[in-house]
């Protein structure tokens, strides 16, 4: 019997039982999945409220002054409540913030240190307790060993991210709250410690509340009405759909913040792009001029040039020439970020471009008594860009030259690459060798690595960003082979023809 047949069968009354069964289970199924639907939006919306609030105010925090505090002595200091004061601040804007800390790794991420906590402030203790909030304070620069739980969230901290725990609401000896960790990291870029903050129980709870409350009045609603199912499924879409542009804003809201942060960097590439321009020429005129007046000094004939003035002649030039690298190497690094830099590629002897770097740098080798060994496969053409490969060539030798100990050698080797179609260039050093920390962060903009220059030579930390972005124009690859106290091999693989060539 089909189910018109049977539906024709029963009574009006019967019939109408049947359809009012019918709708109210399917806005009761349709309201607890779109309840649902909401309460999980609800629960996202929270964790990344409370992973912007950790990332915010890890930006409050001075990483270089929270690393002197050492001693509990130190917490009745100026020092101290400089640090505490940008936090203290920031959690009175943030009511629903229930403890907002900071705290230093230790013992090979073992164990933790309580550097700054801002319930030791009394208006936010006293907050806190008219919110009815139990506070639980713990002895500033008191150490910890690290649970199990608190321990999960090191490895995304030392990758420089911000942690939320799995569970939605972290539960330790202090309550149970919604945890975001944000790290604290010094200029080479090292965990040194984090800042949590604890969205409180109470807010989360007020905020699924009302997403709650919002799925019953319409679970009543739809009781009530659904006889009348035009205005039951009417009513349904117009809360649903409110939920969800409330959504889409916090939304739009996160992307415009993002938008703006983007602009804002932009704008800071764009000051330091003139800044540099506007540097070069006048550095080059000091450059010249006191190389030009320290050359005239010690060419007198009659001995006459004062010591003094010929070493303040040499710390202008020497300065002046440092300065010029800088701006010289921000300004190619940009051009080539953002392709201002002609790519002209051609078919270069690349033997040739090779020979030619070795004798620009011959000087400076000589002056810490270097042997260079060449491996040069002569004839070796390939279509490339040769202006930006001396560029690429001589950045790796100079710095061979600056990092290795007088009376050493380096070597120099051209040849076929590992790859079918592709060539390499190598230079092999004797230097200290690099870490596996200095090697992850070798070819970044301004890095300053643990090696330093053997002679006194300056460094600006651009070079080799220089290289990989030269080798990323002709579809190639950098990288070094190395270890601590074994030298270091850099290397640079081309293709004989770039894709774009």
């Amino acid at each position: 019997m089909t189910l018109s047949k049977y539906l024709s069968r029963l009574s009006p009354r019967m019939l109408a039982l049947v359809f009012f069964v019918m709708i109210l289970g399917g806005s009761f199924v349709s309201t607890t999945y779109l309840y649902r639907q909401a309460e999980q939006q609800e629960e996202a919306a929270i964790r990344v409220h409370v992973r912007n609030l950790a990332e915010a105010a890890a930006g409050l925090v001075d990483v270089e002054l929270h690393e002197s505090i050492q001693k509990p002595e130190q917490i009745a200091t100026e020092n101290y409540q400089r640090l505490l004061r940008p936090l203290v601040a920031f959690h009175r804007r943030h009511s629903s913030i229930q403890y907002l800390w900071t705290a230093r790794i230790l013992a090979g991420d073992r164990q933790q240190q309580l550097v700054l906590e801002t319930v030791m402030d009394d208006t936010i203790r006293m907050r806190q307790e008219q919110l009815g909030r139990k506070q639980q304070s713990f002895p500033a620069l008191a150490v910890f060993d690290l649970t199990a739980t608190s321990a999960k969230s090191i490895p995304a901290l030392r990758a420089g991210k911000v942690y939320t725990f799995d569970s939605l609401l972290y539960t330790d000896s202090t309550g149970a709250y919604v945890e975001a960790r944000a790290p604290l990291q010094d200029q080479a870029g090292n965990l040194i410690g984090y800042v949590g903050v604890d969205f409180a129980k109470d807010s989360y709870d007020s905020r699924i509340r009302k997403v709650r409350r919002a799925g019953l009045i319409t679970v009543l609603l739809a009781l009530v009405t659904s006889i009348l199912v035009t205005q039951v499924m009417a009513e349904m879409r117009r809360q649903t759909f409110a939920h969800l542009a409330h959504v889409e804003r916090a939304e739009a809201e996160m992307r415009a913040q993002r938008d703006a942060a983007a602009k804002a960097n932009a704008a800071k590439g764009e000051l330091l792009r003139i800044a540099s321009h506007d540097l070069k020429n006048p550095l080059a005129a000091i450059a010249g001029m006191s190389g030009l007046l320290l050359k005239m000094l010690r060419a007198r004939p009659d001995q006459t040039a004062v010591k003094d003035e010929v070493e303040v002649l040499d710390t202008i030039h020497g300065s002046a020439r440092h300065m010029s690298e800088i701006v010289r190497g921000i300004l190619t690094n940009e051009g080539l970020e953002q392709g201002g830099v002609p790519f002209q590629p051609a078919a270069t002897d690349v033997a040739k471009l090779v020979g030619d770097v070795l004798r620009f740098n011959a000087p400076a080798a000589q002056r810490k008594n270097l042997a260079i060994h060449e491996e040069i496969t002569a004839g070796l053409v390939a279509t490339a860009d040769a202006k930006l490969l001396r560029e690429a060539f001589d950045n790796y030798v100079s710095n061979a030259i600056k990092y290795s100990p007088p009376g050493r050698s380096i070597t120099i080797s051209l040849s076929a690459g590992p790859a079918a179609g592709e060539w390499e260039f190598a230079v092999r050093d004797e230097g200290p060798g690099l870490s596996a920390e200095d090697q992850a962060r070798l070819f970044e903009k301004f890095r300053k690595l643990t090696p330093r220059p053997t002679g006194g030579e300056s460094s600006t930390g651009l070079g080799l960003s220089i290289v990989k972005a030269i080798a990323g124009l002709h579809h190639g690859q950098v990288g070094c082979d190395s270890a601590p106290g074994r030298g270091s091999r850099f290397w640079l693989r081309l293709p004989l023809v770039p894709p774009t060539a």
